[in-house]
């Protein structure tokens, strides 16, 4: 993978979607990428009540559709040539999201995590919890009080612990990375998974773990001369990653999907959809290597 040629965002007008869009802006143009815009619908009127008042035409409603999109955009990003496309979707969401996306070819789909904040950010929006649940394509869900544009220097930050999942999310940081010319902090979240060891048994471990993390899980950063360092703590990575995250203040967090299903998910409880229910930072979930290919051999 060569870095993101496009970038997709789904855009309604609401408070939340607009964090997305201005953040979805920053990345297209930190990459050199392409940023399209899509609004989708499948019951009631598109974008808000007065748009489709008095238009009968479906052509002409979505030609509207678009035309108010490209203004959002405008607007919101303050460019009037950032957009390189919009489109107007009939259906449901996630799917007519998803289909857009690969028609684009999209290397990133952008989406609002509703109802983020305190409480309420527990309360993950349907679509953003639908795009991430079995990802075929990775899927940026931004936080309502997310820090947008990042601050100066910002770079990613990836969660790591040698599965495939977390390696396709390296790769696939590195590639943004190097793009965007930021800087990587890749993060292990250190569990023995061995009960009752003595001090000595559990720093072996922990040494083991940092060698690993340096020598092997990061090789495709130091195959792209990408600027990064490590971090290895004790804990759950429900835990670690957040409180390194808070830390750091990255322009983003990526962590690689398991490929479970809704209903397996739920069964087995997921790391990525607690860290998506609570990191206060836009989140980026790579798909499983069942679901399809995210970089160039």
């Amino acid at each position: 993978m060569a870095g993101i040629r496009s970038v997709l965002v789904g855009l309604d007008g609401s408070a939340h979607s607009l964090v997305a869009l201005r953040w979805a802006g920053w990345c297209a143009a930190a990459t050199g990428a392409d940023l399209h815009v899509a609004h989708a619908w499948q019951q009631g009127p598109p974008l808000d009540g007065a748009l489709g008042a008095g238009i009968a035409d479906a052509a002409d409603l979505e030609a509207a559709v678009e035309r108010r999109l490209r203004q959002l955009a405008a607007a919101e990003l303050r460019d009037p040539g950032a957009v390189a496309g919009a489109r107007a979707l009939r259906g449901e969401v996630p799917t007519a999201l998803t289909r857009e996306a690969a028609r684009l070819d999209a290397g990133l789909v952008v989406v609002g995590a509703r109802g983020a904040g305190n409480a309420l950010r527990a309360l993950l929006g349907s679509t953003a919890s639908r795009l991430t649940e079995c990802p075929v394509r990775a899927v940026a869900v931004v936080p309502d009080d997310a820090e947008v544009p990042p601050r100066s220097g910002a770079g990613l930050l990836v969660g790591v612990d040698g599965s495939t999942g977390a390696s396709r999310a390296v790769r696939w940081a590195a590639a943004v990375a190097r793009a965007a010319r930021r800087p990587v902090v890749a993060v292990h979240a250190f569990e023995p998974g061995v009960p009752d060891l003595t001090p000595e048994e559990g720093e072996s471990l922990l040494g083991e773990a940092r060698l690993r993390l340096d020598e092997e899980w990061v090789a495709p950063l130091r195959a792209r001369g990408v600027e990064h360092r490590t971090v290895v703590e004790p804990g759950d990575p429900r835990d670690v990653l957040p409180r390194v995250a808070d830390a750091e203040r990255p322009a983003g967090v990526v962590v690689g999907s398991r490929g479970l299903g809704p209903i397996s998910q739920r069964l087995l409880g997921s790391v990525t959809h607690h860290l998506l229910r609570t990191l206060a930072w836009p989140t980026v979930v790579i798909p499983a290597p069942r679901d399809c290919v995210v970089w160039s051999p």
